[in-house]
């Protein structure tokens, strides 16, 4: 009986430890349950404000590049418009088409008077370098900054010393402007040195009235800015992060992506791109989808979230220009 007894003991505390054993199991299976749904609100809710944060960064941002580039845009069609600048280029360019001899004098005052609008327009555009960064004269000048008047063939008329050969590097840029009258086109490319220049465009209307009786436009104005000095810092400026964080330009080219600003680990702008097809990298989704916030790879294989915005405001010569503001992932999520 008493053996019967010691057994019966057994059994129940085995079965009381299996119980508490099961009963634990349950426990924390209940917690995990309940612990997963709440680390995924969290988890929801850092992103949530860290979108914002990048958001609010990124359109501060947007904001000074666009008014930037509209103040070019709106002084340089200002100029194109200018009553005088119309007839005189419109006098020169008939008389270099007629030929005639007695025209010298006449398209020697015209040249005069618009080299000195054109070069005043300069020192107060700021397409001029300062005088004490001015280079002397006895040494080659190639500066990535200036202005220009040319006519509808894209000779010149006018151009501010050293900015150097026009035609070939930015002909693209030009030839648009002038089949869109009206229009100040703005473009990234890169100068004969390969350095990235902001370039802005607009056509110059023939004279109106009876003199042409309208038609198409009889020149071009071109204001050149370099990019390194007046673009790129721009997107330095503002809010920053304590966390490892970046910000570019981007834009799309036919199949790829380029990148128009310099990269942090030494990519040149314009010589860096992507394939539109790898839509799981950070920067071809924003150039696919501005606007949005995406926790991506960036170009550099790094775990990124990420907002993106157009710019605009701005008739870029070629596709929209995209600001991405990105912040490594793994930083902003372990001190969010």
């Amino acid at each position: 009986s008493r053996a019967a007894c010691l057994v019966s003991d057994r059994v129940n505390i085995r079965r009381s430890v299996s119980a508490a054993i099961l009963a634990r199991a349950v426990l924390v299976r209940a917690g995990g349950l309940l612990i997963n749904p709440y680390t995924e609100d969290e988890r929801q809710r850092d992103l949530l404000q860290w979108e914002t944060r990048l958001g609010l960064v990124a359109d501060s941002k947007v904001d000074a590049l666009a008014r930037s580039l509209a103040a070019d845009q709106r002084d340089l069609a200002e100029l194109a418009n200018n009553a005088s600048l119309q007839l005189y280029l419109w006098q020169l360019v008939r008389a270099r088409q007629q030929q005639a001899p007695d025209d010298a004098q006449t398209e020697s005052a015209q040249q005069a008077y618009l080299r000195n609008l054109l070069l005043a327009a300069a020192e107060r555009g700021g397409y001029m370098p300062d005088p004490a960064t001015r280079v002397p004269a006895n040494l080659p000048r190639s500066l990535s900054y200036g202005m220009a008047l040319l006519d509808a063939e894209l000779r010149p008329v006018v151009v501010t010393p050293g900015i150097g050969e026009l035609a070939d590097s930015y002909g693209e840029v030009m030839r648009g402007a002038l089949a869109k009258p009206g229009a100040t086109l703005v473009d990234l490319r890169l100068d004969a040195e390969d350095r990235a220049v902001v370039v802005i465009a607009v056509a110059v209307a023939a004279v109106s009235g009876s003199l042409t009786g309208g038609g198409p436009p009889n020149g071009l104005l071109v204001g050149v800015r370099s990019a390194e000095q007046e673009l790129y810092p721009l997107l330095g400026r503002g809010p920053a992060f304590a966390e490892d964080s970046e910000t570019l330009l981007v834009a799309r080219d036919k199949d790829t992506i380029v990148f128009l600003s310099p990269t942090r680990d030494g990519g040149a702008p314009l010589r860096r791109s992507l394939p539109i097809e790898r839509s799981d990298l950070a920067e071809v989704a924003a150039v696919l989808s501005p606007g949005g916030f995406v926790s991506l790879d960036n170009y550099r294989g790094v775990p990124v979230l990420q907002v993106s915005r157009r710019i605009r405001g701005v008739a870029s010569a070629a596709e929209p220009w995209v600001l991405v503001q990105g912040v490594t992932a793994r930083d902003a999520l372990s001190t969010a």
